[in-house]
């Protein structure tokens, strides 16, 4: 596979996490937009004629598209306010022969201004919210006393109708495309490594002196005055590093995690890998190949059980990438060319 092939494939999987907000976005969409199209697929264009009656004893279900007849009594009703507003205004629609009504979400808000008569209506059966539906309940006592049975689990909003199914298909199908392609990256390595010999010319200067790392650390008992690891690890990805030479031959690459919560550190921990020639299989320079190459040592070590890991130290330079090695070298740590066949992706 080619170097160019390489880098798009680190660059798709370095998108895990838009991609993981896509899935959120179009998922949440995808559940809407479903409904919707269910809503509309399970209606006719035009409404279903039904009783104020049906409504009541609950022979309607909802998001149902109907029209009923009956007497419209906008003296009476409910207010739904926000801010000191009013945002949504209801009236009652009688069935004043059988002894039946039912709450209608009106179109306007300036319910007051019309003149209660015997209408015709079209609009939507919908579930009642909590609030609606305890002030129903709560005013049932009295319409049963001036003798109407109402429901206080659906009402009708005036006006409105299904959208058109295929418009709801065509958005339907669009977002069902974002959430495939938002999965798209977990199908790729979110690292790539491609083993390089060291070219120092390619940095002109340190651009900063910062150190990332990718791999599983072991906790920190204590730091001083002697280093103590512990028993539990975690894995990090690319998180800031520090290397600490060892007496001896060894080197620590250390990460300090500081946990926040709305910005206030609420823990702190210390995280290493002890590396030492007798622990680490292979040492090779490179690159860390994504939106922008970064110089980059891998090191093939075994753990503290006897199994294989990689370690991954990114830089911000080829200056440091070439001094890091070097103090490797005098380790007496076996430094690859960066000469391989394939690239690691993990």
């Amino acid at each position: 596979m080619d170097e160019s092939t390489l880098r798009w494939r680190a660059r798709i999987g370095g998108l895990k996490s838009i991609g993981l907000l896509g899935m959120i976005i179009f998922g949440v969409l995808l559940l809407i937009t479903g409904n919707s199209l269910l809503t509309a697929l399970n209606n006719p264009r035009e409404p279903q004629p039904i009783s104020i009656e049906q409504i009541v004893e609950g022979s309607i279900s909802t998001n149902q598209y109907v029209s009923l007849d009956g007497f419209a009594l906008y003296e009476e009703g409910y207010e739904e306010t926000e801010n000191g507003s009013v945002v949504s205004a209801y009236y009652l629609m009688l069935d004043d022969f059988e002894g039946f009504l039912v709450v209608v979400k009106s179109a306007t808000r300036d319910v007051d201004t019309r003149v209660s008569d015997y209408v015709s209506l079209v609009g939507m059966t919908k579930s009642t919210g909590s609030e609606l539906r305890n002030l129903i309940s709560s005013d049932g006592a009295y319409y049963a006393e001036v003798g109407f049975v109402t429901t206080p689990d659906i009402y009708i909003a005036e006006g409105q109708k299904p959208s058109d199914s295929g418009v709801q298909a065509f958005i339907t199908v669009l977002l069902g495309g974002g959430f495939l392609l938002s999965i798209i990256p977990f199908f790729f390595p979110t690292t790539v490594f491609l083993p390089k010999a060291v070219d120092v010319t390619a940095s002109t200067a340190r651009k900063g002196s910062a150190i990332f790392a990718t791999g599983r650390f072991l906790k920190m008992k204590k730091m001083e005055p002697k280093i103590e690891p512990g028993k539990r690890t975690q894995k990090f990805t690319n998180s800031v590093a520090n290397i600490v030479p060892l007496q001896g031959q060894s080197v620590m690459v250390f990460i300090h995690h500081v946990v926040r919560y709305n910005f206030i550190p609420i823990s702190k921990s210390h995280w290493g890998v002890i590396l030492a020639p007798r622990t680490v299989n292979e040492i090779q320079p490179g690159l860390k190949l994504g939106w922008t190459d970064r110089p980059a040592v891998e090191f093939r070590l075994r753990s503290k059980d006897n199994n294989p890991e990689t370690l991954l130290i990114t830089f911000n330079n080829s200056l440091d990438q070439a001094d890091f090695l070097n103090m490797l070298k005098e380790k007496d740590f076996r430094v690859g060319t960066g000469i391989r066949t394939s690239a690691i992706g993990y």
